[in-house]
Formats: C-alpha cells, structure tokens, sequence
C-alpha cells in the first residue's frame, strides 16, 4: 500500500489502469453506448456534495499543502526552502515517522494535480484530469496520507469532520455519479 502512496494520484493511476474499472462500454461494433439519462435533480444534489462536503477538505490545510499551496520547487511556504519537486518526502529527514508522519514513501504531486487557490469548480476539474469518481474513492480508502491527515500529530490541525465522514461522502459523491459543481 505504502509504495504508491502520494506519488499521490500518479502512483495509483499505473496500478488502476488494468483494474477493471469501466469508464466507457461499447455496443457491438465498437460504437459507443449512448450514456444514460441523468436525474437533473440527482446531479444537482451530487455536485453539492463535492462543493459543501468535500471541497472544504480539499481546501484545508491538510490538503492544500500538498496539492499547491507549498511550492517545492521555489521553497514558496516552504520551512526548509526550496527542494526537488519529486523528490521522496519521507526520506527528506523533514517529513518522516519521528516527526508524526505516516512511515511510507511519499512526494508532492506535480503542478497539474494542484488545487490550492482553485474553487470547487476547479479543484474538481482538476482532480477528474486525472483519476475517475471511482479511482478517488479506491485513493480515499488506501492512501496513508489521507489517513493521516485526519489525525496528524501534536501541533497539527487534523483535516475537519474526520476520516470516517469523508469516506461516507467520497463514497455518496463517487457513487452518485462523481459530478463536478458547475459556475
């Protein structure tokens, strides 16, 4: 589990590529299935799942570190200045178990995948460049850092509403069809 961690969503995408998740059916033929119809009223609801449960945790500090507001590259927010952008975090001596973070491998994610300072259009834009309602809950649900965020250590600010929550509206927002908010 610890390997593919944060190399965030690029460590999960190798491993999801040929894992069975079906992001488009064809006919016979090859000619695409028409998608189904879509309750108006359900993707309203779904949207505002991401926007009102989810994105606030995407726009914690928790999150936000990672995902752009620390730029490795410049040392922007960065204590210790700048560092290579994928170089290993945990093995940094900065980041590691005797400091309270999780015991694997991990790096910061690479600018496309950065949402700091976007809104919940954008942060979910951003996210679905790169990994699929379903992939986000398979990340949800095994990635440490996640994890941890909600319990980080003394002297940190745990990520709000707790992991179990999250999972419980990751799971309604992936399962309601993974829609982002609209303007």
């Amino acid at each position: 589990m610890g390997r593919w961690l944060l190399a965030g969503l690029i460590g999960i995408l190798p491993l999801l590529a040929g894992g069975g998740v079906a992001l488009a059916q064809s006919q016979p033929g090859g000619e695409p299935k028409p998608a189904p119809a879509v309750d108006p009223a359900a993707k309203r609801k779904n949207q505002l799942v991401f926007k009102t449960d989810l994105f606030p945790l995407f726009n914690h500090i928790r999150c936000s570190n990672c995902h752009g507001r620390v730029n490795m590259t410049t040392g922007a927010n960065h204590a210790a200045g700048p560092a290579a952008q994928f170089s290993n975090c945990a093995t940094s001596g900065c980041h590691t178990p005797k400091e309270g973070f999780p015991p694997a491998e991990w790096q910061v994610p690479p600018p496309s995948m950065w949402f700091a300072g976007q809104d919940a259009v954008g942060a979910c834009a951003t996210l679905k460049k790169h990994i699929n309602a379903e992939q986000f809950l398979l990340l949800v649900r095994t990635d440490e850092l996640i994890h941890w965020s909600f319990n980080p250590g003394k002297g940190r600010v745990p990520a709000p509403g707790g992991y179990e929550r999250f999972l419980r509206k990751s799971e309604e927002w992936a399962r309601g069809g993974g829609f982002c908010p609209e303007g």
